[in-house]
């Protein structure tokens, strides 16, 4: 999944997107070809992990 598109799942910009992961909080994009794509299964990690979190 491209950032943006990541990005918009979760409810949040692009660039909020990037910071993140620089700043160690959101799994680094793997880069193919060029494209750096997140992973599904990270991305519902992430939610998931989110939603856990509020719970406590």
């Amino acid at each position: 999944m491209r950032i943006k598109q990541a990005a918009a799942i979760l409810g949040i910009h692009h660039q909020t997107l990037r910071r993140w992961w620089k700043a160690g909080k959101f799994i680094k994009p793997s880069n193919v070809n060029g494209i750096l794509l997140f992973k599904n299964s990270d991305i519902l990690a992430f939610i998931d992990s989110q939603h856990t979190d509020s719970e406590v």
